[in-house]
Formats: C-alpha cells, structure tokens, sequence
C-alpha cells in the first residue's frame, strides 16, 4: 500500500480582531492566576497542579519522510527535554478528581525564531493533553467557559444557559463531563495529543505522544497520585515514548 503525501491547500484565517481578541484573553488569564494564587499560592491559572517534572532525551530519527523534516525533525539528533505533569484544573484537586491531564515538553537545541516574536529560540515547547480533539470550536468559547467555571458551579450554569439554551446548555455540560471523564490510566501509559493544528514547514501537522508497551500497564491505584505511580515506574528503568 503507498503511503499518502498530505496535502498543502489548506489556510489559516486570521480574524481582523484576533490582535485585540488575544490581548484581552491574556488578561483575563492574568486575573484569573491572581486570583487562584490568592488561594493556592502562586501558580498557573491552568494546569495549576504540577504532579511531576523530568529530564529525557528526544531523538530526531534517520530517514524520516520529506513532508515530515521540517524544523527540530530535519535531520538527526539527540535534544535535551524538560517534562512537566499536570492536572489541567485551575484549583488544586485531588487526583481522583475527573480532569484534563497535561504532558508538556521543552526541547531544547533548536534553531530559528521565536513563535511570539522575541527573538532567536533556545526550546520548542509541545503542550499535549488525553484529549484528541479540543473541546471548544474556538478560544471565545472556551475563554468564556473557564472565566464562568472560576466562580462556581452556579456561575457555570448561568453562563451556559445564557450562552445556549436550557436543553443545549443540558447537553453541552453533559458533553464536557463525559470528556473531562474518560477514563485515565496514568502519564506513562496514555496517549497525548496537542488537540491544535500547528504549522511543520508548508504542512498542517498535530503532535501525538504514544507510550511503548515496555513502561508497563495502568494500575488501579494510579489514581490515588499519578504523580508517585510515574516516580515508580521511573524509578525501575527508563521510559519511553513515540513522538509522531
């Protein structure tokens, strides 16, 4: 069977106020942190709860295909990584507690730009979640959502009543429920995704992390501290991944 070339015609849009819309999403965020770090501490406004952090290496393999040697994968290397671990709430939760989970790496070694425009890069950063699609059409709705799920429960429904509907906004929280509790297994046994689109040389790419069968299966007790279990299981031998 030959394999595909992925096509280059598609195209980003670019909303005339998407400068403004992300300026003022930024500040929201920044009040949110404050906020939450009232209460908790300084931290993230999301993905508060760090749950373990790591040093690895991220090797660029030989002979990858001409549509995927762009950037970091253009030729072969060994990269330093930075790992951090996360629960993706705003408040620091137990583990037990339904949540988006977060696999974020810093490679470091890279040559080029900044993304943001400031200056030459010394790292690229993947920011993966166990989710495979993102769960909110565009960043208003989800800005919107987060700011609303901040002040509580009651503040959430309001929101989402006014925003959909009484039977949409049923159906829409009983759709984010359902995502936020997928069943997990722990970081060293999950698939991780970047959910968005980024650009890779002319293409449209997204990132998927799969773990290999060698750092073993998912333990009931996991849940009780994902962190501890990937200390354990660190702590037995390196664990490895599939960049794709």
């Amino acid at each position: 069977m030959k394999t595909p070339t992925p096509a280059i015609d598609w195209h980003e849009v670019i909303a005339p106020d998407e400068a403004r819309r992300h300026a003022q999403h930024a500040e929201r965020f920044a009040e949110l942190q404050r906020r939450k770090s009232a209460v908790h501490g300084q931290g993230r406004a999301l993905h508060r709860k760090q749950l373990a952090a790591a040093q690895g290496t991220l090797e660029v393999l030989n002979g990858l295909p001409s549509w995927a040697a762009h950037g970091l994968f253009a030729s072969h290397g060994l990269h330093e990584v930075w790992v951090r671990l996360s629960n993706g709430g705003m408040d620091r939760a137990s583990d037990r507690t339904p949540d988006i989970r977060g696999f974020a790496l810093k490679v470091f070694g890279v040559q080029g730009e900044s993304a943001l425009g400031q200056g030459p890069a010394i790292s690229q950063d993947f920011t993966l979640i166990n989710q495979e699609k993102f769960a909110f059409p565009d960043s208003v709705e989800f800005v919107d959502f987060v700011m609303a799920a901040s002040r509580g429960p009651g503040a959430l429904l309001k929101h989402l009543i006014k925003r959909y509907g009484w039977f949409r906004a049923i159906r829409r929280m009983a759709g984010l429920l359902k995502t936020v509790g997928r069943p997990f297994g722990g970081f060293a046994t999950e698939s991780f995704f970047s959910a968005l689109p980024m650009a890779s040389g002319p293409y449209a790419v997204r990132v998927r992390l799969v773990p290999a069968e060698s750092n073993g299966r998912a333990q009931p007790q996991a849940k009780e501290d994902w962190g501890a279990d990937f200390g354990r299981r660190l702590g037995q031998g390196a664990l490895h991944w599939d960049l794709q």
